[in-house]
């Protein structure tokens, strides 16, 4: 088990807890002090786009355990 990361339409990067679902132009959207969902540096993660959101991120210490 891993985390998500989606872009939204406008170029938004936004990490998730577990797997959101895609509306028309974006992601859920998250609540202020939501800590289940929260946006990062829409720089990092390039090769996530609008298309091929969400992934899965599955860190080496997941990778590790299985």
């Amino acid at each position: 088990m891993g985390i998500w990361i989606a872009r939204d339409r406008d170029d938004s990067l936004w990490v998730y807890k577990d797997k959101p679902d895609k509306k028309t132009f974006e992601f859920t959207v998250p609540k202020y002090g939501d800590t289940e969902h929260f946006q990062i540096d829409a720089c990092l993660y390039p090769e996530v786009t609008w298309n091929n959101s969400p992934q899965e991120l599955i860190t080496k210490e997941l990778q590790e355990e299985e």
